[in-house]
């Protein structure tokens, strides 16, 4: 029997690491498994405006795409996009005077859409934006600015059904909601539906649309 205690001993400490290293591995594949359920759980969609899409413009008018990065399928992604929305758009746009987006918004509205709009102060006195938030406005949808022209209201985002968290979604990024934005400049957007930065976005929203 006292023969036996060394060779328990070294059975045990033999065995004791190949044990550790079962657990710990098992461990980690199931933490491992985790993060790769939590990137399943949201997406994310890059946009890019640069060299390419200089030539583009007349794709805009004629209502036509030369490829898949062209800045009329772009323009159509974010159509889409603002489409996809059953309860609430909110959106933070330093310029507005995409003619489709502004008709898009007002289909939003009139199928029951909660519709709110923040934009900047100074840029509303442009030709285009006044004429596109006049038929905002009579179409009875609500929009705020900044309470002093000494500063921008430079956000770029969208926020839409940001409480629903089936189907809550938004974009943001460099570019403004105007042709130059998609045809002139080197820009970018990012649509997503990550909770976590919507929930984010959500709140920035909240406080400027109080404080205007």
């Amino acid at each position: 029997m006292v023969n036996a205690i060394p060779s328990v001993i070294f059975i045990t400490f033999c065995a004791l690491p190949i044990a550790l290293h079962y657990f710990i591995n098992r461990k980690y594949k199931k933490l491992l498994a985790n993060l790769n359920l939590k990137d399943e759980d949201y997406y994310h969609q890059c946009l890019f405006i640069d060299m390419k899409n200089f030539k583009c413009k007349q794709h805009l008018i004629n209502k036509d795409e030369c490829c898949d990065h062209c800045s009329y399928n772009h323009l159509k992604t974010l159509i889409n996009f603002i489409s996809s929305a059953k309860l609430s758009i909110c959106l933070c746009m330093y310029t507005l005077t995409l003619k489709q987006i502004n008709v898009e918004l007002i289909k939003a509205h009139k199928r029951g859409v909660n519709l709110r709009i923040i934009t900047d102060q100074v840029m509303l006195r442009t030709e285009t934006a006044k004429f596109n938030f006049a038929k905002l406005k009579d179409n009875g949808i609500p929009f705020k600015v900044q309470p002093s022209d000494h500063s921008m209201m430079h956000h770029k985002f969208c926020l839409i059904d940001k409480d629903d968290k089936s189907s809550a979604k938004m974009f943001f990024g460099t570019m403004n909601l105007t042709g130059q934005g998609l045809v002139s400049n080197f820009e970018n957007v990012i649509l997503t539906n990550n909770r976590n930065m919507i929930e984010r976005f959500s709140q920035e929203f909240e406080e400027l649309w109080g404080d205007f």
